[in-house]
């Protein structure tokens, strides 16, 4: 209920927040904010109008990134990653962002199998702490001497990189960089899980730009708004664990994947004219992903 979530917000930022917080803020993207400004100021105390309860919404000092990583933890560790996902979005709206891709560095494309069959395909990364090419190194294997794919990385998950303003932004970086990349040879484009949202906005880009992809691939992909529960379940998964043996999950990859999510909030894969496959799998727990969008739909093992 709405009262049980206040109350688990409550527990795991340390805030004391009104009853009515979630009706008075009732999209993801309002309660985001409102976290936002109570977890930034330096007001001992901040007064709502009061409630006939007389229930407050109060903070201290700003939280560190210690602590909103501790937060984390402290969720991820007790089952409530919607709550520790909320606060690190909140927390992503204060690291440093652009809004000018000529501004940053261009990100570097890794090879990640090779082979002579056409077209050449880039997979885009997934926002989640844990993203890195380790996502497709599974994927790769099977097309090893097949064709090449390579692996694009997502700016913001390394400590001193600077977060996308917004998904125009990040669309824009990575369709220039995989038009550089591909220098007029013929591509396709694949995205994993959140990869998804980049492959079909990159692909919308570049369908502007009249130099479209051969074909745009999404696997197991689901819609922003929807994605909480698949989410929260790779989070607390055996994988998630597994992959942080290799990838240090710290506040800079916690916080990217909050800056993601918050600036992909109520967006929707934009029509394609672009071939379009979408992958989802045939025994996987819970219910299959909804895309929406028209595309071929094929079921896989796994």
């Amino acid at each position: 209920t709405a009262v049980e979530l206040r109350n688990r917000l409550n527990a795991l930022t340390g805030l004391r927040l009104a009853t009515t917080l979630v009706f008075d803020h009732p999209t993801p993207e309002e309660l985001a904010e409102r976290l936002h400004s109570l977890l930034a100021t330096d007001v001992a105390a901040e007064t709502q109008p009061t409630q006939p309860n007389g229930n407050q919404e109060s903070t201290g000092a700003t939280l560190s990134a210690d602590t909103v990583e501790a937060l984390f933890w402290t969720g991820h560790d007790t089952g409530r990653i919607e709550e520790s996902t909320a606060l690190v979005s909140a927390a992503s709206a204060f690291r440093p962002s652009f809004s000018d891709p000529t501004a940053v560095s261009a990100p570097s494309f890794v090879r990640i199998a090779r082979g002579d069959t056409g077209p050449a395909l880039t997979c885009l990364p997934t926002v989640a702490a844990v993203s890195s090419v380790y996502q497709y190194s599974r994927f790769a294997a099977a097309l090893d001497g097949l064709r090449d794919v390579w692996y694009l990385p997502a700016p913001g998950f390394v400590d001193g990189e600077h977060l996308p303003a917004d998904v125009d932004t990040i669309t824009r970086l990575f369709g220039e960089a995989v038009l550089r990349h591909t220098d007029g040879a013929p591509f396709a484009l694949a995205g994993h899980s959140a990869g998804g949202w980049f492959a079909y906005a990159v692909t919308s880009r570049l369908e502007q730009l009249g130099v479209p992809p051969q074909a745009v691939v999404a696997m197991d992909a689901y819609l922003p708004d929807e994605g909480m529960a698949p989410v929260a379940t790779a989070l607390t998964s055996e994988i998630f664990d597994r992959v942080t043996e290799f990838v240090d999950v710290d506040y800079a990859r916690l916080v990217a994947m909050g800056g993601y999510f918050r600036i992909f909030a109520g967006w929707r894969p934009p029509d394609l004219t672009t071939p379009a496959l979408f992958l989802r799998a045939r025994d996987g727990e819970g219910p299959p992903p909804v895309w929406g969008e028209p595309h071929t739909v094929r079921e896989v093992d796994g």
